[in-house]
Formats: C-alpha cells, structure tokens, sequence
C-alpha cells in the first residue's frame, strides 16, 4: 500500500507504514508527598512518527521550514488540522542524493 502525507502541502516522500496513534490526554504530576495525581480528559490528540526517503534535499528543508507553524497534516486524503512538527526530525544522508528522514507530528486539540 502506498501511502500519501501532506503537511500544509509539503509532500513527505516514500513514508513507510506507521501507527496512527490517538492517545487519551492525561497529566500525570509528583506531589511532594511522593503520591501521584492525575488529571485526564475523554478527548484524544493525534500523535504520529513518519520515516521517510528522499533524493533531494529540498524535500527536507520545505519541511523544516514549517517547525512551529500549525498547519493540516493530510494523510491518504484524511486531514487533520492543528497539527504541528513535534521534537522528533532527524536527517541522514546515506551517499550522494539519498536521505532518509524522520518527523513527528502531534495535533492541538483546543
């Protein structure tokens, strides 16, 4: 299966299968007393990693270009909105004209 992922229409190239994952928000906080409270909330936030591939470089930098902004992650036509570049992006350039990348993305839910 081929998959399609766009972020504020900036193409990932060649993304491998990935988990979608849609995790319960919860906050978890250490009291001094050395118990733990949590709050937790019935919405879910959409957290996702993609591994990609490229041959040009450009591919990597329109997307670097757009850490901070929140903007729709689109994947195979379903879009998500809010979405934006979370501390995961890393690059390596294997041999002249071939990297492989990582990003992670994760939705605001306000």
């Amino acid at each position: 299966m081929t998959y399609s992922v766009f972020f504020d229409g900036v193409e990932l190239k060649n993304p491998i299968p990935f988990p979608l994952d849609h995790d319960p928000i919860t906050k978890a906080t250490l009291l001094l007393s050395g118990k733990q409270s949590v709050d937790t909330s019935p919405e879910t936030a959409l957290s996702v990693v993609f591994k990609c591939s490229t041959e040009t470089y450009t591919d990597i930098s329109n997307l670097r270009a757009k850490t901070g902004l929140k903007r729709t992650l689109t994947i195979n036509e379903t879009n998500y909105t809010k979405c934006v570049i979370s501390g995961k992006f890393r690059e390596k350039q294997w041999y002249m004209g071939k990297w492989d990348y990582e990003v992670g993305f994760i939705q605001d839910t306000t």
